[in-house]
């Protein structure tokens, strides 16, 4: 899960932007949304990447986390699309639902919308590098503290 919260927010935007890039140059279009579609396109497959690393590496995990965790994604990349930093305010909510559509306990939600809006703030806001390797770090730390419920 750290290697994923370094890797999926950067990684994802830039395949979100090439996939709608191919998809604009194969389409012929020319309308002027491509970078919109590359940020929707970009929280869709970070959502699913990650719902879909966590159902194959927590054992309690259940095939609908991939899912919630999409339309997590799908949710913030949305928002980014609207207004950027509308995204800062739409990733604690997008972490928190799915995280109770995941496990619904309050720690785990909790956990997941803190862990959101750090990554977010790291992505969103012009920190140097050191700052958003922290926050995704911390971020990172406190999610698989968030999963680490005790049966």
């Amino acid at each position: 899960m750290v290697v994923a919260a370094f890797v999926l927010p950067m990684g994802c935007e830039l395949l979100g932007m090439d996939l709608a890039g191919r998809a604009w140059s194969a389409g012929r279009l020319t309308l002027p949304l491509l970078a919109q579609a590359g940020h929707v396109l970009a929280g869709l497959l970070g959502g699913a990447l990650l719902g879909l690393l966590q159902w194959s590496l927590v054992p309690q995990a259940r095939r609908r986390w991939i899912g919630a965790a999409a339309l997590g994604g799908l949710g913030i990349g949305v928002a980014r699309a609207v207004w950027m930093p509308l995204a800062l305010l739409a990733a604690p909510v997008a972490g928190a639902l799915a995280g109770f559509a995941q496990r619904p306990g309050t720690r785990w939600a909790k956990a997941q919308s803190l862990a959101a809006a750090w990554v977010a703030l790291a992505v969103a806001l012009p920190f140097p590098q050191w700052a958003r390797a922290g926050l995704i770090f911390c971020a990172a730390v406190l999610s698989a503290w968030g999963v680490n419920i005790a049966p």
